[in-house]
């Protein structure tokens, strides 16, 4: 299986991810609140860094840690799930070793 997806171009799944990108935007993101910045900000990251990555899991990692980072920094912390703490903290964890 691997091997045949290695004959898939690079500007193939460029392209893929900018339709990704594009049914997030047409789906989902009517029903994020855009008057306030922590709610829509992380996810206009999130659709950005999937497709200037070409990787999912990066752009979704991104989201996830800029909407606990603007979440606390205006102090709605209340607000976010134990669960997204963790995960942020696992993606965060993943970014630092990735570059490294």
């Amino acid at each position: 299986m691997i091997p045949f997806i290695a004959l898939i171009p690079l500007a193939v799944i460029s392209a893929l991810l900018v339709i990704v990108g594009t049914l997030l935007i047409a789906g989902n993101l009517k029903d994020i609140d855009f008057t306030d910045f922590t709610e829509y900000f992380p996810a206009v990251i999130m659709v950005l860094m999937i497709v200037l990555t070409f990787n999912i899991a990066d752009g979704i990692g991104w989201g996830f840690t800029f909407y606990i980072f603007f979440k606390v920094c205006s102090g709605k912390h209340a607000a976010v799930s134990k669960i997204m703490y963790v995960l942020s903290g696992v993606f965060v964890a993943y970014f630092v070793l990735k570059f490294i």
